[in-house]
This record gives C-alpha cells, sequence and structure tokens, in this order.
C-alpha cells in the first residue's frame, strides 16, 4: 500500500480491532511491529535489492533508538547501514512530503515508483536520473523551511516550484528520445551562441531518413526579437516571455538540416494570446510566437543542469548574422 502522496496526514500507529464475539484477538492493527515485518515481507516477495533492504534497516533502528519527539537527533541526522556503513544524512522537519520521498527515494524501489517520467527506464538509466536529482540544489527561503519560516509563504512557494522545476529536468535526456514530427516546433541546439544561449526555435518541415531511422529534420527557422551577442544589450539574455518571428533567407523562411541530437527534450509552450497555424507560412501574418515564462524557466534550467555547454559564460562575444550561420550549415 502507498503513501497518499497529496495529504499524507499525521495519525498514531493504529490499534487491533475490538475481537467479535467468540473470536480471538483480531492482531492486524497496524502497530509498528507489523509495519515493519510486513515491509520485510514484502522485500522477500518483491526482490528488494540489498541496499534498498539495508535503507529500511537503517530508517527501523532509527525508529527504534528514538521512541519520542523528546529524544530526537537534532538535524542533520546521518544513519548508517549495517552492513555497508553507508551514511543516510536525514536533513530533518518540516519539509514538503514530494520532497521528502524525493530525498529517500536514491535507488529505485518498486514500491515507491511514483515518477511516471522514469518509471519506464532501464535500471542504469533510473540509477543516473535519482544521483543527478539528489545534488540538484535549494534556494535558501526552501532550505530554511527545514529549521524555521523565517521566509515569508510566497518566497517559500516560488523556491519550491523552482525545486520542483529542477528535479524534473534534471531527469530528461540530452536529446529528444521519441522521433520528431513534421509541422511541430522544437528547441534546437545552435552551433554558436544568439546571446545568452545557442538555443534556438524551429518548426520540422521534412524528415531525413536512413533506412527505416529517422536520423535528421529539415527545419525552419524562428528567431528571437531582438536579439543581440553583445552583454551590454537587453537583447543578448532571453526576456521573461521573449517573442520569434519568422527568420527570412531572402524572400523565403530560412531552412536548413539538423541531426536529431540537436533535439532538445524540453517541450516549445506558447501563451494563450500566440497563434501557430501549422498550415500556413511561418511568415503569414497571423502568426504570433511568444513563449510562456514557465518554458523559459524549464529551458534555462535544462541548459544548466543537462547540457551546460549551450550556456554562454563568455563575457563578450563578436555579433554574427543569422545568415551567415545558415549559409555554413547548408
Amino acid at each position: 500500500m502507498q503513501p497518499n502522496f497529496a495529504d499524507p496526514g499525521l495519525e498514531r500507529w493504529a490499534q487491533p480491532e475490538p475481537p467479535a464475539e467468540g473470536k480471538e484477538t483480531d492482531g492486524s492493527g497496524w502497530q509498528q511491529e507489523k509495519v515493519m515485518r510486513d515491509i520485510r515481507e514484502t522485500a522477500k516477495s518483491d526482490k528488494f535489492t540489498s541496499a534498498q533492504v539495508e535503507e529500511w534497516d537503517a530508517l527501523f533502528d532509527f525508529h527504534l533508538r528514538y521512541r519520542s519527539p523528546e529524544s530526537l537527533p537534532m538535524a542533520p541526522h546521518v544513519l548508517t547501514t549495517a552492513t555497508t556503513s553507508r551514511s543516510i544524512q536525514l536533513h530533518g522537519m518540516p519539509i514538503p512530503w514530494n520532497d521528502m520521498w524525493s530525498t529517500l527515494r536514491r535507488l529505485p524501489r518498486p514500491h515507491l515508483n511514483t515518477d511516471t517520467s522514469t518509471s519506464s527506464l532501464p535500471l542504469p538509466d533510473l540509477l543516473a536520473a535519482a544521483s543527478t536529482s539528489s545534488a540538484i540544489q535549494k534556494d535558501l527561503p526552501l532550505e530554511n523551511s527545514v529549521t524555521g519560516t523565517n521566509h515569508p509563504k510566497k518566497a517559500r512557494d516560488k523556491a519550491a516550484e523552482a525545486y520542483r522545476t529542477r528535479l524534473e529536468v534534471s531527469q530528461l535526456p540530452r536529446s529528444l528520445p521519441c522521433v520528431v514530427e513534421l509541422k511541430q516546433l522544437y528547441f534546437i541546439a545552435l552551433p554558436e551562441f544568439e546571446g545568452e544561449m545557442s538555443v534556438g526555435i524551429g518548426r520540422v518541415c521534412k524528415l531525413v531518413e536512413a533506412g527505416e531511422q529517422v536520423t535528421a529534420a529539415t527545419v525552419e527557422w524562428l528567431q528571437r526579437r531582438g536579439w543581440s551577442n553583445k552583454p551590454t544589450e537587453t537583447g543578448f539574455y532571453w526576456g521573461k516571455s521573449p517573442m520569434f518571428d519568422a527568420f527570412k533567407d531572402g524572400w523565403k523562411v530560412a531552412t536548413n538540416e539538423h541531426p536529431i541530437a540537436d533535439f532538445l527534450p524540453v517541450r516549445v509552450e506558447l501563451t494563450e494570446g500566440s497563434v501557430h497555424a501549422k498550415s500556413s507560412s511561418l511568415t503569414h501574418k497571423q502568426q504570433r510566437f511568444c513563449l510562456q515564462a514557465s518554458c523559459v524557466v524549464r529551458l534555462k534550467e535544462f541548459c544548466a543542469l543537462v547540457r551546460p555547454e549551450l550556456l554562454n559564460n563568455q563575457a563578450r562575444l563578436k555579433p554574427k548574422s543569422r545568415l551567415t550561420k545558415v549559409a555554413k550549415l547548408k
């Protein structure tokens, strides 16, 4: 039985039900001893790994050592596994329920598999994703919520949202794992920087196949409005909700070919006021492309955590024409 991740609630260990008339005492109450015994039985039946079992044993030992709130050690507290002497740090309470399970679930466990985005991945990929997630840093307002409330709720909520976004994008692959679709918009890695990132937005107009496998795609380009390669200018940075226009090569929309490995897994999300008519040219007057602010945040976090080579760390770059870049790639 999995816990209610949305609202676990707090309650005492349940006592056994009163025995029915003429029956012996019912021993099915959810007392501490029964919970521990049932988890160990589940570990055997579901074939938990030795690492998973020793984590549970370390947690059980913690409950047996400290039976009252007054006896709990000051956080952070370190649990040490009995067989491998591996350290597990408990940062303390209160923290959000989902954050607590994300911390405990450093190894993939069948009984705590609530992340549908990674549940179908093979074990090596799951371990890699878990390792990356455990290194994600929390902003100060959220970190301080462990020991106090000296940050306003609005700041803690904002920090919690940022932390969830980092966890989400840290588990994404470096490139789009599925086949790209015609007439869809994608974030695509560029060979050179355009401001603070070497990322652009393109619409797939043709698939390039080798046998039965799609290896590349021809892309129609958008360009960020007012972009600049000068850090001293506003256009160097992606705004909160930047706008994009069709990028022309002469009279036509500029196109070139990119390998599938250049397509990023972050989805392009437009604002409600945007219009993307897939059947029309990108230059059509009804087209309007404006990114959602949350989409820009996810893209920047993805680049910082998964593809740092796409972030521009140079103080100054020599501006280059987008047409020159397209010509180079043709």
